[in-house]
């Protein structure tokens, strides 16, 4: 409710730039700095509970939340990748191995066997040369 009520004197503050007086751009400032507060302190309350809903095997986690930059430190990280199976299921692909496996077959399709040079020939000659139909077309031209 706050930010929607921020984001309609944003709209209004934005008509009115150029009245540098009108109380528009206070009442703005303020509502803009009370959602700024709202958000610090839901974050902080959020960050609280969750520290003290903490379990013996999670510690660890939150210390790596506390000890790390903001950055991943270069790692890449892919979510689960889900794709359709030989057989038309769909299968998940978690591990390392399997997501890269699936990429790999996403972008990468086996190879088309190249035709030979008689099988070329074969193709691009009409089966029938003789039927009507094809003899029309040439007669025509």
């Amino acid at each position: 409710m706050l930010i929607k009520e921020k984001n309609k004197l944003s709209h209004q503050s934005y008509k009115l730039r150029g009245l540098a007086d009108h109380p528009i751009h206070a009442e703005h400032r303020r509502s803009r700095n009370k959602v700024k507060e709202e958000l610090i302190k839901a974050k902080k309350n959020h960050w609280t509970e969750y520290l003290e809903g903490l379990t013996q095997e999670s510690i660890y986690t939150a210390n790596k939340y506390i000890t790390t930059l903001y950055s991943d430190g270069g790692r890449t990280s892919i979510l689960v990748l889900k794709g359709i199976g030989p057989q038309g299921t769909l299968i998940d692909a978690v591990t390392n191995e399997e997501k890269s496996q699936m990429l790999a077959r996403t972008f990468f399709p086996p190879r088309r066997r190249k035709a030979r040079y008689h099988e070329t020939l074969s193709t691009l000659t009409p089966q029938n040369p003789s039927h009507p139909s094809w003899r029309k077309k040439f007669a025509q031209r």
